[in-house]
């Protein structure tokens, strides 16, 4: 037999460590250490068990987490969702002085506001009847969108009003250019 490398008395055949290198290289691979020495390296031998271990050992902690995470979130979502709404006055109280500015303006006497006006009437009518009925986020909703709707009117109207005055004092200032000629 000639092998170059010379085997230690009682060494198994293969031995993958054998070599100048024999010192660090058997401590990198278990199968050299254990076929030098005879016995196992217990941070080898550790790291083969967690390896093999069915996932439910090892993950014992993490289960107990991942069942403790899922109950809170069921419990905050059945929480939310069994709370009653609060009703929305603030909301509606808004609205209502925006229709009365409207009113005050006389959004009703241009047509592109009184359409605006109209609908926020309408808006408003259905949160009052969605707050009766229970239903506080659509009654809030539409509360909201009345008074987006009351202030347009009162946007149109009073642009409506600048609009007649630039008028007025257009024609104003042509009479007077015709004067001075």
């Amino acid at each position: 037999m000639g092998s170059s490398v010379a085997r230690a008395a009682g060494a198994p055949k293969f031995f993958p460590c054998a070599g100048p290198a024999v010192g660090w290289l058997a401590e990198c691979t278990p199968l050299g250490f254990e076929a030098m020495t005879g016995r196992t390296n217990t941070t080898v031998a550790r790291r083969r068990e967690r390896r093999w271990q069915p996932a439910a050992a090892t993950n014992g902690r993490r289960r107990g987490f991942i069942q403790v995470a899922v109950l809170s979130v069921l419990f905050v979502a059945s929480a939310a969702g069994c709370a009653r709404s609060v009703p929305p006055r603030t909301e509606l109280e808004q609205a209502e002085r925006s229709l009365r500015d409207a009113h005050a303006v006389g959004a009703g006497e241009d047509v592109t506001a009184s359409l605006y006006l109209a609908l926020a009437e309408q808006e408003m009518s259905g949160a009052r009847a969605a707050m009766a009925n229970g239903q506080m986020d659509e009654a809030r909703g539409l509360a909201i969108r009345g008074r987006a709707d009351a202030d347009m009117a009162v946007l149109v109207a009073r642009e409506a009003g600048v609009r007649a005055a630039a008028l007025q004092t257009m024609d104003e200032a042509d009479r007077l250019a015709g004067q001075l000629r």
